[in-house]
């Protein structure tokens, strides 16, 4: 747990929190939540959708002046997309990168929108050039938080919409199988997704792959079979 408990002027930055308060936000939402379930934070490795949904709500509470509160069909929607073995729990890295990603992309759409503002301001006062200065030192300092963070702005930005306004989280971990095995050509398609030949990087051995698209977002199915 964060020592230092981040006061009101800490967490009242539009354009994004430092990284330890940030760290603080993650951690203090995720431990309330398990204890208001009466779960222990120091023991639990593994959080419920309820549980979950408690510590990002705890989260964007701290947040507010950043981020807009989801309406509850995102929790669900996210909590899905994390949940890759569909056991209905999460660890604690999934849920704090669900804040992150959160976070960074409405800390960048907010400094965005006040650099727009600012142009506009700018283009209707002539001489006034110099009020620029303070943007470009707040540009600055996201930029900054953001190597600390260790993303990029791009990738802050970009991302899927949920509800037009609202980021939709993404797992982006690679399935095991990306890690185990090196994909070849393909051997067939079909209407249910395709087969290509794989080889073991460990082995050698050298298997036809089955990828079966499946109804969840940029999931698939991938079966191994020996040949």
């Amino acid at each position: 747990m964060v020592a230092t408990k981040p006061t009101a002027e800490d967490l009242r930055r539009p354009f994004g929190v430092e990284p330890d308060v940030l760290e603080w936000v993650v951690e203090t939402g995720w431990s309330k939540a398990l204890v208001s379930c009466g779960l222990s934070p120091e023991t639990t490795l593994y959080a419920s959708f309820t549980e979950v949904t408690l510590g990002l709500k705890n989260c964007f509470r701290y947040l507010q002046h950043i981020v807009p509160a989801p309406e509850e069909n995102w929790y669900v929607a996210v909590f899905h997309n994390y949940d890759l073995n569909e056991d209905g729990y999460i660890d604690f890295e999934d849920f704090k990168d669900m804040v992150y990603k959160y976070h960074n992309h409405h800390a960048h759409r907010n400094l965005r929108h006040h650099r727009q503002k600012q142009k506009k301001a700018a283009a209707g006062s002539p001489g006034n050039d110099r009020q620029v200065s303070p943007l470009n030192r707040m540009m600055a300092d996201a930029k900054a938080r953001d190597q600390a963070l260790g993303i990029t702005r791009q990738a802050a930005v970009e991302g899927p919409q949920f509800a037009s306004h609202i980021v939709f989280p993404l797992h982006q971990d690679a399935c095991q199988v990306f890690r185990d095995y090196t994909f070849g050509s393909d051997a067939g398609a079909g209407a249910f997704g395709k087969v290509q030949v794989v080889t073991h990087k460990a082995t050698g051995a050298r298997r036809a792959c089955k990828t079966v698209v499946v109804a969840r977002p940029r999931h698939s199915t991938i079966q191994i079979f020996y040949v």
